[in-house]
């Protein structure tokens, strides 16, 4: 008898205790359900379901348009401003500002552009989406500023102070030496400046390893424009992280550069040109007999190194 006692007990006590899991899983969901009632109540979880697909299917359209397309994005039914937007890879999710409910809806990302994100964007009243020939972007700026920012800040360990300077062409050695001055005029160096040729017989084949105090390669090189291509400067980046630097240098030249088009690239390029450490960061500037550059005049080749020097110095700050 006493035996069944005990059994009994623990019988009981393992019902009280299952029963009091049930009720706290029952709380859970009445709470789930009234705060999900609330959210219907006040439209917000539509507005947000809206909101987000309504974003990314305009994301996608932009994506599959040919050209640069700016769009100043507002929803006249709904009030942005109590939503916060974080833009992801392939995903937008739209959150309440004031709590933690949230929608979120995929979008195709075309994996040939760099994103520029600015996110999260909190109670904007309107959002700026950009798609250019290599950027897919979002801000609360308007257009003009967008175009000059949302470079990504350095993440990495800052870099030696020295930099290789290449050139493909005796046309650009003018323009690669006072890059070099300008270079060292504003606290930079060692520079070590070197034809396309020259850096060719150094590595015999290999990769280029920078040695210690180096943190950067700028290769100058140059193609042949047609008429209709107008007079683009492509500005190439090696990696992830030398796209960072490039975005500085492609606003730096954007601004500078009033004859040219500017267009960044990012290829992960093997090229034995190209560092294993460090930034690699390639200038391909227009050469038109018509009317292309004269790269040994003053004025050009000013505004080149200053873009370049002045990114450097703004990328590190």
């Amino acid at each position: 008898m006493h035996k069944r006692g005990v059994f009994n007990s623990r019988a009981a006590n393992e019902h009280s205790l299952w029963t009091l899991v049930e009720i706290v899983l029952v709380l859970l969901v009445v709470l789930g359900l009234y705060s999900f009632v609330i959210n219907v109540k006040e439209n917000r979880f539509f507005e947000r379901s809206a909101l987000s697909k309504d974003i990314a299917l305009l994301m996608d359209t932009m994506q599959s348009v040919p050209g640069d397309v700016y769009v100043s994005y507002v929803h006249s039914g709904i009030d942005m401003s109590k939503y916060t937007f974080n833009f992801q890879t392939n995903r937008i999710q739209v959150e309440d500002s004031d709590s933690s409910a949230s929608n979120s809806y995929p979008y195709y990302d075309d994996k040939n552009l760099v994103n520029y994100y600015d996110s999260p964007i909190k109670n904007p009243t309107e959002i700026q989406l950009m798609k250019t020939s290599s950027r897919l972007g979002v801000s609360l700026e308007v257009e003009q500023d967008f175009i000059t920012r949302n470079c990504l800040a350095r993440t990495g360990p800052e870099l030696g102070k020295g930099a290789y300077i290449a050139y493909s062409t005796v046309l650009l050695e003018p323009l690669a030496r006072a890059l070099k001055q300008k270079l060292e005029l504003d606290g930079l160096g060692p520079i070590a400046v070197y034809s396309l040729s020259q850096l060719d017989d150094m590595l015999q084949g290999k990769r280029l390893v920078l040695p210690d105090g180096f943190g950067y390669v700028f290769m100058l090189s140059s193609r042949d424009v047609t008429e209709e291509e107008g007079l683009p400067v492509t500005v190439i980046s090696s990696n992830f992280e030398s796209s960072k630097l490039s975005c500085f240098v492609s606003n730096s030249l954007r601004k500078n550069l009033a004859w040219a088009s500017v267009v960044e690239v990012r290829q992960d390029s093997r090229s034995k040109t190209m560092p294993e450490n460090g930034l690699g960061v390639v200038l391909e500037l227009p050469r038109s007999p018509a009317k292309g550059p004269d790269f040994g005049d003053a004025d050009v080749i000013y505004s080149l190194i200053d873009s370049l020097s002045s990114s450097v110095i703004e990328y590190n700050s």
